[in-house]
């Protein structure tokens, strides 16, 4: 009963700081809406990205040049409410307020969320892809956890042991998540894909 009691504690205490950071985030949000400036050509001005990025992304990807034009694709996105944009944000703010032991799912959902909102672009964001999964690691590691992240790409063969799709083929089409890896280098999580 005591042991049902504390876990019951530690996910209220991690609901609530859930909670407190989507408050942060529709404060930071209205604070965007009410900037004088007007964004240009549909993509979210600088005020709005400097203030959604680091609470979405954390402060080192907010300010790597290399995921620029990923990143305020992504924000923009959910700037103007992009659902699968909203989604991947909601996924990645969860993570952070997250205890060692619910990271790894989260790094599955996060990884599907990603592909989610990158399949509906014509361009891929791999930049941010691999920036995201390194940052996932890097925090996983300081939890205590050692997983890592293996990507599946278009034209890899399939692996059922690393793969699941709706219908086996050979061939990956279409890569809808990333292979999560214990520390001993086995299967966590495999990767969602579509397959010919």
């Amino acid at each position: 009963m005591l042991t049902t009691h504390f876990a019951v504690e530690q996910i209220q205490q991690s609901l609530g700081e859930a909670q407190r950071q989507l408050h942060d985030l529709s404060v930071q949000l209205t604070a965007w809406e009410q900037t004088p400036s007007e964004p240009m050509n549909g993509a979210p001005h600088e005020a709005g990205e400097k203030l959604l990025s680091p609470l979405l992304l954390g402060a080192t990807l907010a300010s790597d040049l290399e995921i620029a034009a990923d990143r305020k694709r992504f924000v923009g996105g959910v700037a103007t409410g992009d659902p699968a944009a909203l989604a991947l944000a909601g996924r990645l703010l969860l993570f952070r307020a997250a205890r060692a032991e619910q990271m790894p799912p989260l790094v599955k959902e996060i990884g599907e969320a990603f592909y989610q909102w990158s399949n509906e672009s014509a361009e891929p964001a791999a930049a941010l892809r691999d920036a995201l999964a390194s940052m996932l690691v890097d925090a996983c590691a300081a939890a205590g956890l050692r997983h890592s992240i293996e990507l599946a790409c278009v034209g890899d063969r399939f692996d059922r042991m690393r793969h699941h799709a709706s219908e086996a083929g050979l061939e990956l089409t279409e890569v809808r998540g990333w292979v999560v890896l214990r520390e001993n280098g086995s299967v966590y999580t495999k990767a969602a894909v579509a397959t010919k």
